[in-house]
C-alpha cells in the first residue's frame, strides 16, 4: 500500500517504463511520497481547497484542480 512504490513499479514493469517515462496523477500525500519514492514525476489532483492544501503541504510539485491543462496537453514538468 502507498506511500511504498511497489504498485507504481508493478505498473512501470507491465507496461515496459521506466520511471523517466512516466507521470503519476494522485489526489494524497502519500500518492506525493509514493511517486517521489518510484522515482516517477507527480501532479496532484486537487478537486477541492482541502485537497490542494493537503498536496501543497506534502510538497507535490505540480497541483490542478482540473483535469482540462492534463488533457488539453498544456501542462508539462515545471508547468
Amino acid at each position: 500500500m502507498k506511500p511504498h512504490p511497489d504498485v507504481l513499479f508493478r505498473a512501470l514493469r507491465v507496461l515496459g517504463l521506466g520511471p523517466g517515462d512516466a507521470v503519476m496523477i494522485g489526489d494524497t500525500p502519500t500518492d506525493v511520497e509514493a511517486a517521489a519514492r518510484a522515482g516517477v514525476e507527480f501532479v496532484g489532483y486537487g478537486r477541492n481547497e482541502r485537497k490542494v492544501r493537503a498536496l501543497c503541504r506534502a510538497a507535490a510539485p505540480t497541483v490542478v484542480t482540473s483535469y482540462g491543462p492534463l488533457i488539453e496537453g498544456e501542462w508539462g514538468p515545471g508547468s
